[in-house]
């Protein structure tokens, strides 16, 4: 009989580890992340320059906001702050597409050329305002939605000689992030972008641009 009882003892399958819930990497107090996107489509009820493409590369940090990152496991949504620097940004205006672009009966050269030929501008920008409000925090594929504002820098005035070269931003938008590791996420999305100069310049016709971006993040 003690015997029989060892055999049963010795044959019961030992127990691996427990592996780390998907929610601790959710609940990560600091991420960083590199993404892409670029425009598919323009307009929006707010810019007027149709046709034109946009397309952007960012560094992005993420704070925690709420829950406390010392909780280690929710089933409810996570708030994060966002940071975004954009050290590359690429604005294409195709010929004729400008709308309303001469602020003046006789334009000069610089308005006539860009209407007439297009416009291709090079920037950098920043986004230190933004949010994002993520669901299913315990699962691996987690919905969200963001948004965020800032500023951008072009190597010439947009949309022609009567904007700026300084231009504002903004963006809402939703999407997906799916989480690899305990410290991998991959992150797709839609996003509507604003790019105008906010009535700074003598035009201001503005830029509306429908976004696809991928992304990849990293918990710290």
């Amino acid at each position: 009989m003690a015997r029989s009882a060892q055999l049963a003892d010795t044959s019961a399958p030992t127990q691996s580890p427990p592996s780390k819930p998907v929610a601790l990497q959710a609940l990560s107090a600091n991420t960083v992340s590199a993404w892409a996107g670029g425009s598919f489509a323009t307009g929006g009820p707010i810019g007027n320059i149709q046709r034109a493409r946009v397309g952007l590369v960012g560094l992005r940090y993420h704070r925690l906001l709420l829950p406390s990152p010392s909780k280690t496991k929710t089933d409810g949504p996570t708030l994060t702050y966002t940071v975004d620097v954009f050290p590359v940004l690429l604005l294409s205006i195709p010929p004729n597409t400008v709308a309303a672009p001469f602020a003046r009966e006789k334009p000069g050269p610089e308005e006539s050329s860009v209407y007439q030929e297009g416009m291709d501008a090079y920037g950098f920008g920043v986004g230190p305002a933004g949010l994002r409000l993520t669901s299913r925090v315990a699962k691996r594929v987690q919905p969200f939605v963001a948004g965020s504002t800032g500023l951008s820098y072009f190597s010439q005035p947009i949309p022609n000689g009567l904007g700026r070269h300084l231009n504002f931003m903004f963006g809402v938008g939703a999407g997906v992030q799916i989480v690899l590791t305990s410290d991998l996420i991959l992150t797709a999305g839609y996003r509507y972008y604003h790019l105008s100069n906010g009535f700074r310049g003598q035009i201001n016709p503005g830029i509306d641009a429908n976004l696809l971006h991928l992304g990849v993040a990293m918990s710290q």
